[in-house]
């Protein structure tokens, strides 16, 4: 089974350099990849699995039928800066969910004597307490040691 549309060659077949094609197919529209025809991308990926260094890349998206052309470079660029921002935004959950519970077991130490402070008013004393790294105030009502990892967390 070929993957061309027809199986038999015509006078209408033309013969490009992939480098060619992909300078035509992407000119108006880098740094963003377009769609081509399925066929297309399957030669093109044939032709990429021979090549030294590739100059494209096809993406094949599940919700999209037909496939995206990039310049390679551009498609590595672009999955080197997910994978940062992917990278940076579970960094920054993790931080987000230690210092919540470190809030909250601040706030529940002030809830007890001889504080006694309600819920919001506690809440808001740890907020500002852990915001301001103010480690000699939050030994002295009473904790005495922080939330460090993930782990640790109750």
């Amino acid at each position: 089974m070929s993957i061309f549309p027809s199986s038999k060659r015509t006078d209408d077949d033309l013969t490009i350099k992939l480098s060619d094609f992909v300078d035509i197919a992407l000119r108006y529209c880098d740094p963003e990849p377009v769609p081509i025809p399925a066929y297309i991308g399957q030669i093109i990926e044939i032709k990429n699995k021979k090549a030294k260094e590739p100059i494209s890349h096809v993406e094949w998206r599940t919700d999209s039928q037909s496939p995206f052309l990039w310049r390679y470079y551009l498609w590595a660029d672009s999955v080197r800066r997910f994978t940062i921002a992917k990278e940076r935004s579970e960094r920054e959950r993790k931080e987000r969910f230690i210092l919540d519970a470190n809030i909250k077991l601040i706030a529940r130490y002030l809830q007890k004597e001889p504080f006694l402070m309600i819920d919001r008013w506690a809440v808001s004393t740890a907020s500002f307490l852990m915001n301001k790294k103010r480690l000699l105030a939050i030994k002295a009502v009473g904790v005495e040691k922080l939330i460090q990892t993930i782990e640790e967390i109750p």
